[in-house]
């Protein structure tokens, strides 16, 4: 749907849009209404042009299966480029999906020369169960996308509990089954439990460096902060590691059973197991000293994997 607009004498519009049609002024139930401040200042020969379009999924745009009912209202005026304005566009956009404490809107307008969505130059104000307000200074095309909501103060204090204690039992049962293992003659001598020890020294690793880690963060320290970082990646490594290398001798073991004699066959294991990681770990830190430390990253994309 779309509308043309010449104004005649000039000092705002309001623009409303329902399913079925679009007029100037207020409609009620209006799936889209977006007011225009009189600082566009536009005349007789100005053509205001107001679209509302679905984004057809056959169009792949970074993020956007994540825009709301997959809408996009358009705004410009024919002669005219604006940004940086004093007053606000606002627009006021039902939003079907409703927000919970899982997604919430955020105001976003699609940036056509990087094909993205972007949120500069735009505000996310006023937010009902089912409409949000968008405050942007500039017209261009707009969208909402409903993101991953941000989480309160006292859900990440009992998350960051739930994961303090679950990390220390873990390590609590991984330190006791190594002392098992060292005081036990004969489980000494079993080269599959001398692999689940490994691998347990490995997952001990990991947990002795994941649990301080988010003291570390905030601390002023960058080299502590980039030791923790580097250990944490090594460890994760390790462990996946030695998951690999135990799937491997499960193999030697069921499938090949005879013949699998190997010379020196756990130092040969050992090697991999603790070696592969510490080259990865060391040609990483070469190639790019600063891919381990503080990074920023974007709050509304938790999930994302951009840094």
């Amino acid at each position: 749907m779309a509308l043309l607009y010449k104004p005649t004498d000039y000092k705002g519009v309001k623009i409303s849009a329902t399913d079925n049609e679009v007029m100037t002024g207020n409609v009620p139930n209006s799936a889209v209404s977006v007011h225009l401040p009189s600082e566009l200042d536009a005349g007789p020969t100005n053509t205001i042009v107001f679209s509302v379009m679905q984004l057809p999924k056959k169009i792949a745009l970074e993020r956007s299966d994540e825009l709301s009912d997959r809408r996009i209202i358009g705004l410009s005026v024919r002669g005219k480029r604006f940004s940086g304005l004093q007053e606000p566009v606002n627009l006021t956009i039902n939003i079907t999906t409703g927000r919970n404490e899982v997604l919430t809107p955020l105001c976003v307008f699609l940036n056509i020369t990087e094909k993205r969505f972007s949120t500069d130059g735009c505000e996310t104000q006023r937010q009902s169960q089912s409409h949000v307000t968008c405050s942007c200074n500039h017209l261009t095309y707009f969208g909402v996308l409903m993101v991953s909501a941000d989480l309160s103060a006292k859900d990440q204090e009992v998350l960051s509990y739930i994961t303090y204690i679950g990390c220390g039992i873990s390590l609590t049962a991984l330190i006791f089954a190594v002392l098992l293992f060292i005081t036990d003659r004969k489980l000494r001598g079993d080269d599959s439990k001398k692999i689940h020890i490994s691998l347990a020294v490995s997952f001990i690793l990991l947990n002795i460096h994941f649990l301080p880690s988010q003291a570390v963060a905030a601390m002023s320290s960058t080299e502590l902060c980039l030791y923790v970082a580097l250990l944490l990646h090594y460890s994760l490594l390790a462990s996946f590691t030695w998951m690999a290398l135990e799937g491997f001798h499960l193999y030697l073991l069921l499938v090949k059973v005879f013949n699998i004699y190997v010379r020196r066959y756990l130092l040969k294991l050992s090697v991999v197991g603790w070696g592969l990681p510490a080259v990865i770990v060391s040609v990483v830190v070469i190639s790019n000293k600063n891919m381990y430390g503080r990074t920023p990253l974007d709050s509304s994309r938790p999930d994302s994997t951009a840094v």
